[in-house]
């Protein structure tokens, strides 16, 4: 789990520095905030795959459901 807290630090850092607006950034907390609980809760690590499972979980908004999905690919690119 530290790899993946260190990753979406690192997709958070990004996103501060480059001026993203303030509720996109609480998007992305949120979003890996609820992955990690995920992977906690199902005793795995990261993987693509497990964030798309646990995306597909997810019922909101259209905006949300974009801006979960925007987030996922951010990390996704990180572990690249």
């Amino acid at each position: 789990m530290t790899t993946f807290h260190n990753n979406s630090k690192i997709v958070l850092d990004y996103l501060e520095k480059h001026d993203e607006k303030p509720k996109a950034i609480r998007l992305h907390r949120s979003c890996y905030s609820q992955i990690g609980a995920f992977l906690e809760e199902n005793r795995t690590g990261y993987s693509y795959e497990s964030a798309l499972e646990w995306l597909r979980g997810q019922t909101g908004p259209k905006a949300l459901m974009g801006t979960y999905a925007a987030a996922v690919t951010r990390i996704n690119d990180v572990y690249q």
